[in-house]
C-alpha cells in the first residue's frame, strides 16, 4: 500500500469511528468551522494549477497548503459536530501525522518540478499556519471559478453534505430504535 492509499484509509477508519460514536445531541455551531474549512479549500481551488506551475496567490500567499488547512478545519468541525470530544482530541495528532509526511512528500515534487521558483516561495510563505501579513502583496491573479471545477472541488462541498446528512439519519435511526426497545 503507497501512502496515498494508507492516508485514505486512515481518513475512511476515522470516519466509521466517528459515524458510530456520534451523540444523539449535535453541535450545530461546528458547522460554521466546516464551513469554513470548505471556504478555504474553495478559495484555494480557484486559484491552483496543479503540476503547472507555482501557485502563489490567493490562500497561497498566506501559507502553502491551504487545502489541507481546509481540511483539517473540515475534519474538526465533523469531530466537533457530533459531541464527542474525544474523538476530536484523537483526530488532531492524528490529522498532523498523517498529513505532515503529505505535505513534506508534496513538497519535494515542487522543488524538483519547479526548483528556485518554489525554494524562494517556501522561504517566504508558512507551511501550515497562515501569515496574514502576506494578505497585503500583489499577485495579479483573480479567482476563477471554473478552475474550481475543472479542480473538482464541488465533489468535496457535496461530500460533506452528504456526511453530515448521514450522520444525522443513522443517529436519528438508532434514536427511533432505542425509543421503541426501551
Amino acid at each position: 500500500m503507497d501512502y496515498n492509499q494508507f492516508r485514505i484509509w486512515v481518513g475512511r477508519i476515522f470516519g466509521i469511528v466517528l459515524l458510530f460514536s456520534a451523540q444523539n445531541t449535535f453541535n450545530y455551531y461546528a458547522t460554521v468551522i466546516i464551513f469554513i474549512g470548505a471556504l478555504i479549500r474553495f478559495w484555494a481551488t480557484g486559484y491552483i494549477h496543479k503540476d503547472r506551475e507555482v501557485t502563489m496567490a490567493g490562500p497561497y500567499k498566506l501559507l502553502r497548503h491551504p487545502l489541507y488547512l481546509g481540511n483539517f478545519l473540515e475534519g474538526l468541525g465533523l469531530t466537533l459536530f457530533v459531541n464527542v470530544w474525544q474523538l476530536s482530541l484523537l483526530y488532531i495528532p492524528l490529522f498532523f501525522l498523517v498529513y505532515y509526511k503529505k505535505m513534506k512528500l508534496e513538497e519535494q515534487f515542487l522543488i524538483s518540478t519547479f526548483g528556485d521558483s518554489y525554494i524562494k516561495y517556501k522561504q517566504k510563505t508558512p507551511l501550515f499556519l497562515p501569515k496574514l501579513s502576506n494578505l497585503t502583496l500583489n499577485d495579479n491573479n483573480v479567482f476563477n471559478f471554473k478552475t474550481v471545477l475543472l479542480n473538482r472541488e464541488h465533489i468535496n462541498i457535496i461530500g460533506l453534505g452528504l456526511i453530515l446528512a448521514i450522520i444525522i439519519i443513522y443517529n436519528d435511526n438508532i434514536s427511533l430504535i432505542s425509543s421503541l426497545l426501551n
